[in-house]
């Protein structure tokens, strides 16, 4: 089932679908498990060992920005909010969570950009066009277990 992303309509007074991240965008499962598990937890609509085609277990978006960029971070899950967390995670295989940035020229998220705007200016002295934004996008999977949420912290160092 696709995962969806609204926003607050403060005209409407209520929220408004934004965005929804349907097939293409694929969920894998954590790293370390084992040949069952991998397809236990596609079943039934396995893409590859281990990979659905669209997301599963969406628990919460984080939405940060950095150096000009906007990005945002899905944490994902398959245990319910009342289950036991050890109980959970022994007996499930988790999906990887995920993390999304901001494409200027499609006005949505997608997978991360290989050369993001500030980069772009650094390397070119300007920002890609449109149409190249998206031509070498990667997928950001995380291993996070049991994730029900995400905060960005910004460091020292690096760009």
């Amino acid at each position: 089932r696709p995962q969806s992303l609204y926003r607050w309509d403060r005209e409407g007074g209520a929220f408004a679908l934004w965005q929804t991240f349907g097939e293409g965008v694929r969920t894998v499962v954590e790293r370390g498990a084992g040949s069952i598990q991998e397809e236990l937890f596609c079943l039934p609509n396995c893409v590859f060992p281990g990979t659905v085609p669209t997301l599963r277990g969406g628990t919460s978006f984080h939405y940060f920005s950095h150096q000009g960029e906007h990005y945002l971070a899905l944490a994902q899950s398959v245990c319910g909010w009342s289950d036991d967390r050890q109980a959970c995670v022994a007996s499930l295989s988790q999906p990887r969570s995920a993390v999304f940035q901001w494409d200027r020229h499609r006005g949505a998220f997608g997978e991360l950009l290989a050369l993001p705007d500030h980069e772009a200016k650094l390397l070119r002295g300007y920002p890609l066009p449109g149409h190249e934004l998206g031509m070498h996008s990667k997928a950001l999977r995380l291993s996070a277990g049991r994730a029900s949420s995400f905060a960005f912290v910004p460091t020292e160092g690096g760009g």
